[in-house]
Order: C-alpha cells, then structure tokens, then sequence
C-alpha cells in the first residue's frame, strides 16, 4: 500500500494497494518495481473502486524501464 496524508492532521489524502500472487516472501523484491510501475498513473487520483493494470513482459518495456521480469 502506498498512501499520502496530510503532515498535520495526519488525514488519508489517498492510497494505492497493489497485489499479486507471489510462490513465496523471497520474490518480493523482484516483483515490487513492478508493482510501483503499474500503479503509478494511480498515485494522486480519484477512482471508483478497483482497477485492473497489466505491464506486458515485453524487451521494449523491460529496456524501457530497466526491469527484469522475476519468474
């Protein structure tokens, strides 16, 4: 979960919850900048329930992003 609040009245401006299925703890790690990429267009923006986002393991978004596709 990655949220914002406001500094003084410690009050939820918004928050973004991101999953995935994972075979164990140990792969978090790989899978995390995933998780960040595919839901930062959410960061800071309003929506009425849940969103679906896919990042394709393609080579242009894994040069694109210096990423690694974890399993």
């Amino acid at each position: 979960m990655i949220s914002a609040v406001d500094n003084n009245s410690k009050e939820a401006y918004w928050e973004v919850i991101v999953k995935d299925e994972l075979y164990s703890e140990s792969q978090m790690q790989s899978v995390m900048p995933w998780l960040i990429l595919s839901a930062q267009p959410y960061f800071g923006r309003g929506s009425q329930g849940k969103i679906a986002t896919n990042i394709k393991n393609t080579k242009a978004n894994k040069k694109k992003y210096n990423l690694v596709w974890p399993y």
